[in-house]
């Protein structure tokens, strides 16, 4: 009986120690901690193999959970002492906001006529952007012209006669101004011919006869040295050849005279008719009304073609769109402290999305020397008409945004607009201990 429950335990005990192991294969690596807490059971449930085996992997456990342990504290005390390092160096810039709207940097200009007229015709339509000196419209100048055109040609024409005058005493032949029309240097290139000439002809025939005479007197003074002719003969003779030598230099001499004094005469009707074409050349230039400045057109009160314009007349506006655009903020009281002029800028404009145009960089040019109230627009700008505010102008270095594709956006006068104005720079180390400084100086308080 004793032989046989000894059998009956050592069947247990194998069989006790199959299903311990097959319980250890199907139990997860999870549960390895409690079967070592189980190895502090009774040793009669665990033989000493087994005890040890379990010790061991305790221990390996122990190690392994302390080495994990170590690594993350030092991990994060490496990034503790970058981010640290990094803080202090590290700067972001302090800005001071406001809201405001563009501007023009001058004023709305006014288009008008100097001149009474007819409009002939309308080159611009309301809304488009025009360039500095482009024509707007154009007045009927038939009666102007015409006037133009004769005084202009008369002008031409003086102004060839003094040519030719001007060669004539040089002894030159006239080279004309390309201005001249060619009808008219024809004509003054023949009198120039004509008279020249008329000139050479008559200093011909006064130098033929005079070569004449001087050929007789060669003949006659031998006859005189021998008493064939008298010596008050001989000395006619002579008389008659210097009379020919003197009226030809007087020819000549004329010739020039003559031409010096008509180019006194022409030169003065020059300069007169010179005066006259600039008074009648300016009826026909008025007659085209051009823009004074860049800027968009508004507001075009006459559109009737052949319609009358008064003298003074308001015709259209020009809103005025210069190459830097002036932004009108408003800022709080309590930010203004370290606002300058010269401060830098960036203008963002709430019609056109920051993150994707981007904005406009510009300077500070004035901060009003005192507060003021806003009572054009505070529903538009988020102010309330009841608060001061300091009034800031800020100039932009350009006039335009760009998209992707590179085209122009335009900024127009009356777009609203946050102002981001520079004020300095601190470090991220300081931004962070700035809540424990005011602590401190809350501590501090009496």
């Amino acid at each position: 009986m004793s032989d046989k429950n000894n059998e009956n335990k050592k069947d247990n005990g194998q069989s006790g120690e199959h299903k311990k192991q097959s319980a250890n294969q199907a139990t997860p690596p999870s549960t390895e901690v409690k079967k070592a807490e189980q190895s502090q059971m009774p040793a009669e449930k665990v033989n000493s193999k087994d005890l040890r085996l379990l010790n061991d992997l305790n221990a390996a456990l122990q190690v392994e959970k302390h080495t994990g342990s170590f690594a993350m504290i030092w991990l994060l005390g490496a990034f503790l002492v970058v981010f640290l390092i990094w803080s202090y160096f590290s700067k972001i810039e302090e800005v001071t906001r406001g809201q405001g709207t563009i501007i023009p940097n001058s004023r709305e200009q006014i288009i008008q006529s100097l001149d009474p007229g007819i409009l002939d015709k309308m080159m611009v339509r309301e809304g488009d952007l025009v360039e500095k000196g482009q024509v707007l419209l154009k007045l009927d100048d038939t009666r102007s012209s015409a006037i133009l055109r004769e005084t202009q040609a008369k002008v031409d024409n003086l102004e060839a006669i003094t040519t030719r005058l001007k060669a004539e005493i040089s002894g030159q032949t006239p080279v004309f101004p390309e201005k001249i029309p060619q009808e008219i240097k024809d004509r003054e290139m023949e009198v120039y011919k004509a008279k020249k000439q008329a000139l050479e002809e008559a200093v011909k025939t006064l130098s033929d006869s005079k070569a004449y005479l001087d050929s007789e007197i060669a003949l006659t003074e031998p006859m005189v040295a021998k008493g064939a002719v008298s010596q008050v003969e001989l000395l006619r003779m002579k008389r008659s050849a210097n009379d020919m030598a003197l009226q030809i230099s007087e020819r000549e001499h004329k010739y020039i005279t003559d031409a010096g004094n008509e180019l006194v005469r022409v030169q003065g009707d020059l300069d007169q008719a010179k005066e006259n074409l600039a008074a009648r050349a300016d009826p026909v230039e008025r007659s085209l009304i051009r823009a004074p400045l860049k800027g968009i057109v508004k507001n075009i009160r006459i559109n009737t073609i052949g319609g009358v314009i008064s003298a003074g007349q308001d015709i259209m506006e020009i809103v005025p769109v210069e190459d830097n655009l002036l932004v009108e903020a408003y800022i709080n009281p309590k930010d203004v402290a370290y606002i300058r002029p010269g401060m830098k800028a960036v203008v963002k404009l709430t019609a056109y999305d920051y993150a994707i145009y981007g904005g406009l960089d510009g300077i500070v040019t004035l901060l009003s020397p005192s507060t003021l109230q806003d009572k054009r627009q505070p529903s538009d700008l988020n102010l309330n008409p009841n608060n001061s505010f300091y009034r800031v102008l800020v100039k932009t270095n350009g006039s335009h945004l760009t998209d992707k594709n590179g085209h122009e956006l335009p900024v127009l006068p009356g777009m609203i607009a946050t102002v981001d104005i520079k004020t300095g720079e601190k470090t991220v180390f300081q931004y962070l201990i700035k809540p424990i400084t005011r602590m401190k100086q809350a501590l501090q308080e009496r």
